[in-house]
């Protein structure tokens, strides 16, 4: 038997005001971004795992380049430029721009860089 998946109340409460947020300014807002990192941040480890398989069952990321002792998969910014037809200085702007704003909310930003030594590269 399995047992039921609940959602935080307080996870539920900021996937609310995202919602809203994108209604009002849109999903490509700073605003909603910066909402929906905070939700995130809230959210139910299982939720994160749920949505991170499916993205990746959906090609919304690309392959992982390695993984971490833990397993957590690491992507590399060539590999993350090369999926969404950026460049390599777009892509490291981009990272550098939301550790910044995780940074502004509060949030922790371990995992946005990740020392190369510890990733166990695909064979």
């Amino acid at each position: 038997m399995t047992t039921p998946k609940h959602l935080p109340p307080e996870f539920s409460a900021a996937m609310h005001r995202h919602i809203a947020l994108v209604e009002q300014f849109g999903e490509d807002s700073p605003q909603a971004k910066k909402s929906l990192m905070v939700a995130m941040h809230l959210a139910p480890d299982w939720f994160k795992d749920d949505i991170a398989a499916m993205a990746g069952e959906n090609g919304f990321l690309p392959q992982a380049s390695g993984y971490l002792d833990d397993g957590s998969p690491v992507f590399s910014l060539e590999d993350i430029a090369a999926k969404f037809g950026i460049s390599i200085e777009q892509a490291e702007k981009d990272l550098h721009d939301m550790m910044a704003t995780r940074q502004e909310l509060g949030l922790p930003i371990e995992g946005g860089l990740v020392n190369p030594s510890l990733v166990h590269r695909k064979q």
